[in-house]
């Protein structure tokens, strides 16, 4: 599936400017945050994912020094929003 959503998504790119299209793919995790690859697994449905509860994803950062300034918690077990800081 992910094969596909990667044509359907980066190969008309690929094909007709690929140097331009190489060099997107290779800063693509500064500029948006994640590898295009894992972009493209997302887009093909996110499978396998994994959800975590709100207490472990603040404990996890509280424990390395990040104080939570912001959270909201919307029902369903995603899509939540937290916003962290260094101390």
């Amino acid at each position: 599936m992910e094969v596909l959503v990667l044509g359907w998504a980066w190969g008309k790119s690929f094909v007709c400017r690929p140097r331009k299209t190489m060099a997107r793919w290779k800063n693509y995790i500064r500029d948006r945050g994640m590898s295009p690859w894992y972009d493209v697994v997302d887009w093909a449905g996110g499978y396998p994912f994994e959800v975590a509860a709100p207490e472990k994803l603040t404990s996890f950062f509280l424990q390395r020094g990040f104080t939570l300034e912001h959270s909201e918690i919307r029902g369903g077990g995603n899509c939540n929003d937290f916003v962290f800081c260094r101390k």
